[in-house]
């Protein structure tokens, strides 16, 4: 059952990266929306700069979201998909690989919470 949980998992790991890397490429501004959560959530103070593919710098650019007006920054250390914001106060790592791998933990979570109020 483990065996067949850690299998399970990494495929669930690489498929949920595919689609979210080609949501993001068809749709920026799901990418934006994600963007500005992250900042909502993470970001207490209003100076910080988002960091992100320059593929994807242009694509934000052009949906004029108030929120990344002179925040965004080209970065072509970042994979196509993935963002960074950095702040005095924190740096907020938004890669595809880590948001879905946040994601199945906490549904993998959920699964062995509900097997052991079963068994």
């Amino acid at each position: 059952l483990l065996s067949a949980n850690e299998n399970f998992y990494e495929i669930c790991q690489a498929m949920g990266e595919a689609l979210l890397r080609r949501e993001f490429q068809i749709d920026p501004g799901a990418f934006a929306e994600v963007i500005q959560k992250a900042v909502a959530e993470a970001v207490d103070e209003d100076r910080y700069k988002i960091r992100v593919h320059p593929e994807f710098f242009d694509k934000l650019k052009q949906l004029d979201v108030a929120m990344f007006k002179d925040r965004l920054e080209r970065d072509e250390s970042l994979p196509p998909g993935d963002f960074r914001i950095d702040s005095q106060m924190s740096v907020v790592d938004g890669s595809v690989k880590k948001i879905v791998h946040d994601l199945l933990s906490k549904v993998q979570d959920q699964v062995f919470a509900q097997m052991n109020r079963a068994g």
